[in-house]
């Protein structure tokens, strides 16, 4: 199975998926991928495996992701 990760394009530091079914991403201290910058939401999108691959479900509605 490929390795599939999420890459910070600032720093090059990536955010490893293995072994995850599903990763918040968001601006909130809570989410598994924090990201700082006020053009994302608290929590913008959810990242869910499922049998066909990675989908990209919006968690706010203002989130155009």
């Amino acid at each position: 199975m490929p390795s599939f990760a999420l890459v910070n394009l600032a720093t090059n530091e990536p955010f490893p998926l293995d072994g995850k079914s599903a990763v918040t991403v968001g601006r909130a201290d809570t989410s598994d991928l924090c990201v700082p910058d006020t053009a994302c939401s608290r929590t913008h999108f959810r990242l869910s495996l499922t049998a066909g691959g990675w989908v990209v479900e919006p968690l706010s509605a203002n989130s155009p992701t």
